[in-house]
């Protein structure tokens, strides 16, 4: 009579651990889908933003052309160059986001394999 009330504690046990380590996937994978999802919304604002500056470029180099006075001609280089400036900024941006090291799955593992050591100790 002790085995069988031994016997369903460790499988009850298990059971919960499973519904736990099932709960915590599903939470963290919501959150990482949630956070893939910021990544590219940030990116495709950065590539609306490069168009943007690159028709403002354009538009300064053809007054540059049609001007006659040369203050004015440097004060559009001189806007030019920091237009340039914000766009190389915003194409880095574009190139290192939504670019993660490792998957979810690689880093989830990860993380349960070190809390699963601290379980065992």
């Amino acid at each position: 009579m002790i085995d069988t009330v031994d016997h369903p504690l460790p499988e009850a046990v298990q059971r919960r651990r499973t519904l736990t380590f099932d709960l915590v996937r599903s939470r963290f994978k919501d959150a990482w889908d949630q956070r893939l999802g910021q990544a590219k919304a940030r990116s495709q604002a950065a590539q609306a933003e490069v168009k943007k500056l690159a028709k403002q470029i354009d538009s300064l180099v053809d007054r540059i052309v049609e001007s006659q006075n040369d203050r004015v001609t440097k004060a559009y280089e001189s806007r030019i160059a920091k237009l340039e400036r914000e766009k190389i900024r915003l194409e880095e941006t574009i190139a290192k986001s939504g670019k993660s090291k490792h998957t979810f799955e690689e880093l989830f593992e990860l993380s349960m394999s070190s809390l699963a050591s601290l379980w065992k100790i």
